[in-house]
């Protein structure tokens, strides 16, 4: 969790920066809290100014801070830039910051013997290329599958998803070499979401996507989503008898809209989380918190069961509307009064 610092023009025209809380994991929380998962957050937030705040906005959110450390190393900031018709870009001031404090000891001290639906992680202003944070994620995701075991209809733990969500300036290795300790990691993970734009990173401009997500798939992941910003999103995965399949599915929306609360075309005010809503979005459906189809669906693919098309094919759907929707308010976290229905299914997360 970190603070956003986004471009903004004042009333007489100056050129400033708006402080918002943000941060890919604390987005991805209170997306799916909105929409009706509990929700804990595993991390470290400082005792400084922002981390105050970063701790007073997820508590709003209804999420569960019970396994936060608080520190008093300094916050990290993300100063944002969005150049017309680039990518957004971002500056991190991260020395020695509290979300970087994490160790493979402390998350074992965190996690004890808690179980849930799902663990998740998405990087950021944080990298593979940290090994002491790589071990503490390493650890939380050994840690859930040791807790999950055979999935059952009563028993929906073990579950581990992973967004690469690069930064390409926070990497200092070559983007071959950091692809390795990617493809390394996914060997702890059973869904994988990626942007098309964070394959090209890695890969290169003329990557073969599909070439890629089968690699993922032989790396041990058993899911893997690309989004690919206006054209949708695909998934890829095996059948029980090995074959490689995909769905795609198209977003509800025509290029260059998206949709408003009402489902109505409107016009693109702010992408910056909105990979972050989608994941949210997904962890929800796929644990079963919105379709109760998606939970059979993770239960059979953990459990190397028949996977059927249908609850894939509801699924990305189901988040590409909520990514469209992110798109028409700016900021993730700043939804004012405007929520998701609350889903009658609870599961942790």
């Amino acid at each position: 969790a970190l603070f956003d610092f986004l471009p903004v023009t004042t009333v007489d025209g100056q050129q400033a920066f708006l402080p918002r809380p943000g941060g890919a994991p604390l987005n991805v929380c209170i997306a799916a809290s909105r929409l009706g998962a509990k929700v804990s957050f595993l991390g470290a937030l400082s005792s400084d100014m922002f981390g105050e705040e970063l701790y007073k906005t997820l508590a709003a959110d209804r999420v569960d801070l019970s396994m936060v450390q608080r520190l008093p190393n300094p916050s990290t900031l993300a100063f944002v830039s969005k150049p017309p018709g680039s990518d957004v870009r971002y500056a991190f001031f991260k020395d020695n910051a509290a979300d970087r404090m994490l160790t493979a000891r402390s998350v074992g001290e965190l996690l004890g013997a808690k179980s849930f639906g799902g663990l998740h992680m998405s990087l950021g202003a944080v990298t593979l290329e940290d090994s002491t944070m790589r071990e503490a994620f390493e650890e939380a995701f050994r840690r859930a599958h040791k807790a999950g075991g055979p999935m059952s209809a009563q028993t929906r733990t073990g579950f581990t998803s992973f967004d690469p969500n690069l930064r390409g300036p926070m990497v200092k290795s070559s983007p071959s070499a950091y692809a390795k300790r990617v493809e390394d990691f996914i060997g702890h993970c059973d869904l994988v979401k990626s942007s098309d734009a964070d394959a090209e990173f890695l890969y290169g401009a003329d990557c073969d996507l599909e070439a890629i997500a089968n690699k993922w798939l032989q790396k041990g992941a058993k899911l893997v989503i690309m989004t690919r910003g206006p054209d949708g999103a695909t998934a890829y995965y095996r059948t029980p008898s090995g074959k490689f399949t995909s769905m795609s599915a198209s977003p509800p929306c025509t290029s260059p809209k998206t949709i408003d609360f009402e489902g109505n075309p409107a016009p693109v005010a702010d992408t910056v989380g909105a990979g972050d809503t989608c994941m949210g979005s997904l962890l929800c459906s796929f644990l079963g918190e919105v379709h109760s189809t998606e939970s059979q669906l993770c239960r059979a693919l953990l459990d190397h069961a028949t996977v059927g098309e249908d609850p894939i094919a509801r699924l990305s759907p189901f988040a590409l509307a909520k990514l469209a929707f992110r798109h028409w308010k700016p900021r993730c976290l700043r939804w004012d009064s405007l929520t998701f229905p609350v889903p009658t299914s609870q599961q942790h997360m």
